[in-house]
C-alpha cells in the first residue's frame, strides 16, 4: 500500500485524537486538592492577613519559627498569646496539622509530620492586634 498525502492526514489525525484521549484519561487519574475548601470567603477577607503581616513584620524577629533538624520552636514576642499553628502540605492536604498556640515559646516535635515540604503559619492575637508569620520548612 502506498501511504499519500491523503493517508498521512488521516494518520496524524487519528495518532492527534489518541494522543488528546489519552491525555484526558491520565488527568482524571490525579487527585487536585483545593489549598481550603472555602477559599473565596478566605479572599474576600485576605485584607485582614495583609495587615496581620505588617504586624508581624514590625516585630523585627522577636517572633520566629525555627528547625533544627528534631523539632520545630515557635517564638512570639507577647505572652498571652491565644493562635493556631498550621503545619500546611502543599502537595497533599491530608498531611495538613492545625495546633493551637497557647504559650510564647511552643515546640513540635517533627515526628508528628511525614518528611517533606511544608509551610508553617503561625497566627496569634494580642490585645487588639492580629499577626501572622509564615516560613517554609523541610522535614527530614
Amino acid at each position: 500500500m502506498k501511504l499519500n498525502w491523503g493517508n498521512g492526514i488521516v494518520v496524524a489525525f487519528v495518532l492527534f485524537c489518541t494522543f488528546i484521549v489519552a491525555i484526558v484519561v491520565k488527568s482524571f487519574q490525579y487527585d487536585v486538592n483545593l489549598v481550603s475548601e472555602d477559599y473565596y470567603q478566605q479572599e474576600l477577607q485576605y485584607q485582614e492577613v495583609i495587615d496581620a503581616k505588617a504586624n508581624g513584620a514590625e516585630l523585627k524577629g522577636e517572633a520566629s519559627i525555627n528547625y533544627d533538624g528534631e523539632k520545630i520552636t515557635i517564638k512570639v514576642p507577647t505572652e498571652n498569646v491565644n493562635g493556631t499553628i498550621h503545619f500546611y502540605r502543599p502537595d497533599d492536604n491530608k498531611l495538613d496539622q492545625k495546633l493551637p498556640l497557647t504559650t510564647s515559646e511552643y515546640s513540635v516535635s517533627d515526628e508528628l509530620l511525614k518528611q517533606g515540604r511544608y509551610v508553617a503559619k503561625v497566627t496569634w492575637k494580642d490585645s487588639n492586634k492580629n499577626y501572622f508569620m509564615e516560613q517554609d520548612l523541610f522535614v527530614r
